[in-house]
């Protein structure tokens, strides 16, 4: 489902398509199911919990993309988290997770790539303080078996890349590339792999902050920093030839080949609005100093608060709603320009909004309350995810996204758990020859036995202003 916003901007009506999902294709195949976007640090101090044999843990070897680890299996005799440590002595957390109790499958991990290592480990944990909140050290111990903890480790490949301008030398900066072995960064000016417009060298381990020369006469808007292997003659870049992409694990993309933007972009996040009222856009990439711009989705996309961002890249933007009455479940991050009297937000006015390429704002949805983002999906790319893929879902209690077959919300043909607060890449397996021209992503409450759907039974569908929450999905 996509939607179309017509508005009037300084006296031109400009027609706004904006699709659901903000990650591509390629990405969108390699995310999986719910995750909570959380970051902690914690040393495994506390004692440790008691389980039944069945707890268990199952994660591969794999590439990172766009700072999201997938966890293949989690089974769980309580309710608890999966926690990613760095390096493989379970020390310094890099994500973590809700699971329910029982099992877990596909489970996303954002992680922080500032603290991520080659190898990390996956660490199941019980919820045994406040429900639903992280707390360990403290009561959220690991689940131990044998004396040992659950931590089973794996080795991933992976590339931290911020949005940037282009440097007056003709270079891209890369943050960080984790490497299994010795090869090549290489710049991509395009989602294919050709052409290459600029490599530099890494070695196996941790590469920071890796300078990368381009051709300036190739630079895109949109470009991609892949991992290549150092498989020829060693020192020498040789792709097309032996130096191929790194690949790792059976994933169905076990290459890295992450996005980045060398112009005007806007990054969004799935989120629940602050309890100070603020909404937060991770990265902001301005070409000169502007305004971030929240709208709402209400007739004739309203102002509802902005805040100043500077050329360059601005990272975890705060804006504060000027009326919480006035958010709506979906809200739009648009960026403005500054160009009336410096520092004076003036809109409609001078201060209009930025246009990228194809003449559309550069203005991304983001979910900060309780609803449902999806886009459509074709039911070959259903089948090869392993399901329906759902962008973004933010819940007021754990429950449910259900995938229901038609447009009327009666047969259903999956269902993925989701926790209390956002969620990002839901992905929900499905029957799929139930699979209809129109489908639809029904969220659910979990009222009945925790971590069992039942319905129809007690885990009914959330209903707002007397509707379902229930975005339709098409399959042709």
């Amino acid at each position: 489902m996509r939607v179309s916003i017509v508005r009037l901007f300084s006296g031109v009506v400009v027609l706004v398509l904006l699709a659901m999902a903000t990650l591509g294709g390629q990405a969108r195949q390699a995310l999986v199911a719910a995750s909570q976007s959380a970051v902690q640090q914690a040393a495994p101090t506390t004692a440790p919990a008691a389980a039944s044999g069945s707890d268990s843990v199952t994660i591969s070897d794999q590439p990172i993309h766009s700072t999201w680890i997938v966890v293949d299996k989690v089974v769980a005799s309580v309710d608890g988290w999966i926690v990613i440590h760095a390096g493989d002595n379970g020390k310094d957390v890099v994500g973590h997770t809700y699971v329910h109790a029982g099992e877990n499958d596909n489970v996303a991990v954002k992680i922080d790539m500032d603290k991520a290592t080659p190898q990390m480990s996956a660490m199941l944990h019980i919820d045994a303080g406040t429900k639903g909140v992280y707390e360990f050290p403290g009561a959220d111990a690991p689940v131990v078996i044998g004396g040992k903890p659950v931590n089973p480790p794996f080795k991933v490949i992976g590339v931290d890349v911020d949005d940037q301008l282009v440097s007056s030398d003709n270079k891209v900066t890369i943050g960080k590339v984790l490497a299994q072995q010795d090869g090549w960064i290489a710049i991509h000016n395009g989602d294919t792999g050709f052409p290459v417009i600029g490599y530099a060298p890494i070695k196996a381990g941790i590469n920071q902050d890796v300078a990368v020369p381009v051709d300036a006469t190739k630079v895109t808007d949109k470009m991609t920093a892949m991992i290549h292997i150092d498989a020829g003659t060693i020192g020498k870049y040789e792709f097309p030839g032996p130096d191929a992409p790194a690949a790792l694990g059976k994933s169905s993309l076990p290459i890295v080949n992450d996005p980045f933007w060398t112009t005007d972009h806007v990054r969004g996040m799935t989120q629940v609005v602050g309890s100070d009222n603020t909404v937060t856009v991770p990265y902001v990439l301005a070409k000169q100093d502007g305004w971030m711009v929240i709208h709402s989705t209400a007739t004739g996309a309203p102002v509802i608060g902005h805040t100043a961002v500077k050329a360059g890249l601005n990272q975890n933007v705060q804006v504060k709603i000027d009326d919480p009455t006035t958010i709506t479940p979906e809200v739009i991050a648009m960026l403005h320009i500054d160009a009336g009297t410096k520092g004076t937000y003036e809109f409609p006015g001078p201060d209009a909004p930025v246009m990228d390429a194809s003449g559309k704002p550069v203005a991304p949805l983001m979910l900060v309350q309780q609803g449902v983002m999806v886009h459509d999906q074709t039911v070959d790319a259903i089948k090869k995810q392993g399901g329906v893929l759902v962008d973004a879902v933010v819940a007021d209690v754990n429950g449910w996204i259900a995938i229901h077959a038609g447009d009327g919300g009666k047969n259903v043909i999956g269902h993925a758990y989701v926790h209390a607060g956002a969620n990002d890449n839901v992905l929900a397996s499905v029957d799929n020859a139930g699979i209809t021209d129109t489908i639809s992503a029904m969220l659910h409450i979990d009222a009945g036995t925790d971590g069992v759907y039942e319905f129809p039974g007690p885990d009914a569908p959330v209903v707002v202003n007397g509707k379902p929450i229930n975005p339709t999905i098409s399959t042709k």
